[in-house]
């Protein structure tokens, strides 16, 4: 009897899914779910470096919110040639050689999650009404960390 080959679920839609003005709710989490970003100047320079990040893959950085061991991200394609999974990729290795510089550790899990939203005024209603799990449902952040949440939709 042979054994089955071992293989990995994709946990991706088809790339094409990702290309152009799609809004994607994103999650990213941190290597071993370390609080690596606890520290509010490493989090700032990670905030620092997704803005940059951003505006150069041709996306709307519409809400973000960093958590000690994750950071939840919704942005939206504004052009044809924006594509999420290059901005996923950008931003986690940009924040890794900083981190890597000055720890020596890894500072992402592999892979990430992604939610596809379908409709452009799902947008608002997951920035403002509690959408971002860091806001509801989450461990109270620590007493000393104030990387605050960030929404396009706030007053």
């Amino acid at each position: 009897m042979c054994p089955m080959p071992l293989s990995r679920k994709v946990p991706r839609l088809p790339h094409e899914n990702y290309l152009g003005r799609v809004i994607c709710f994103l999650a990213i989490c941190c290597d071993l779910r370390r609080p690596h970003l606890a520290a509010a100047a490493f989090a700032s320079r990670v905030v620092a470096i997704l803005k940059k990040c951003a505006a150069s893959t041709s996306f709307l950085l519409h809400a973000y919110c960093v958590m000690p061991d994750h950071v939840h991200i919704l942005v939206e394609g504004n052009h044809s040639n924006a594509d999420a999974l290059q901005f996923v990729r950008i931003v986690k290795i940009r924040t890794a050689v900083e981190f890597r510089k000055a720890r020596k550790l890894r500072l992402w899990e592999k892979s990430f999650h992604d939610h596809i939203l379908r409709r452009a005024d799902a947008l608002e209603a997951v920035a403002t009404s509690g959408g971002l799990p860091c806001e509801r449902n989450c461990a109270p952040r620590p007493p000393n960390f104030h990387i605050p949440v960030r929404t396009r939709f706030s007053g």
